[in-house]
């Protein structure tokens, strides 16, 4: 009777340790099918880079001094025309003087007036100011009418005042009265708003609104070109004007 209890009883163990092993292996079962759906990802963590490019509106004048140094008047001439955008050669009319002398890019006997360019990273609003008219840069003289001090704006490179109108309805050598402006109250050349001034290329009333001018590499620079009378009875002496370019974005 008692070596039939101790029968039963290891029975009893061998079925407990068999349960105990089946209920281990569907442990595990369940443990890996969660591991295959979730991956045991417990956090999503997210890199970054960072940057920050600031707004630079510059210009900057590429070419910013026109001389034409000493000269004198043909013999009887009542004056001597000077422009920067006649053809090489024919520049000075009944006068000896020479376009000899400029500062930045323009090299000797080059065809070019002044020359601004954006080199900034937005397109700009152009305002240029002049602190002297024809009478106050020549300081007098009568003859021929007079003293003139004209000037003319166009593109040195195609498309640099972006979205201009009559973008090829003019040329060089239309000059319009040079006209001295308070600070701030310049013509606009190249401006995002309507206003007094030059009409693109054209001296004109108005300017139409377009797209200031832009900051591409191969379209950001304007041409200022002179048209100056010097009657031959004017003063003698140096003379000079400062030409002022103000950008606005």
């Amino acid at each position: 009777m008692e070596r039939s209890s101790e029968t039963i009883l290891v029975v009893l163990v061998i079925i407990a340790l068999v349960l105990t092993a089946i209920n281990a292996f569907v442990a595990l079962r369940q443990v890996a099918d969660i591991a295959r759906v979730t991956g045991f990802i417990t956090q999503d963590f997210a890199g970054r880079v960072n940057l920050t490019i600031p707004t630079q509106a510059e210009i900057r004048f590429n070419v910013s001094i026109i001389d034409w140094e000493n000269g004198t008047f043909a013999t009887g001439a009542l004056s001597s025309n000077l422009s920067t955008s006649a053809p090489i050669g024919s520049k000075v009319v009944q006068g000896t003087w020479t376009e000899t002398k400029a500062s930045g890019a323009r090299k000797d006997g080059i065809d070019t007036g002044l020359l601004i360019a954006n080199i900034g990273n937005v397109n700009l609003s152009l305002q240029l100011n002049s602190n002297k008219e024809a009478l106050a840069y020549i300081v007098g003289g009568g003859n021929d009418g007079g003293p003139k001090f004209r000037w003319n704006v166009t593109e040195q490179e195609p498309g640099s005042c972006g979205g201009a109108v009559n973008i090829n309805a003019s040329v060089r050598g239309i000059y319009s009265d040079v006209k001295f402006e308070s600070a701030g109250n310049g013509i606009y050349i190249c401006g995002n708003a309507s206003g007094t001034g030059f009409k693109l290329f054209k001296p004109g009333p108005t300017i139409e609104a377009n797209d200031g001018l832009t900051n591409y590499a191969r379209a950001n620079t304007l041409r200022i070109d002179f048209f100056i009378q010097v009657p031959s009875d004017a003063p003698v002496g140096g003379k000079t004007a400062t030409i002022t370019a103000t950008g606005n974005e």
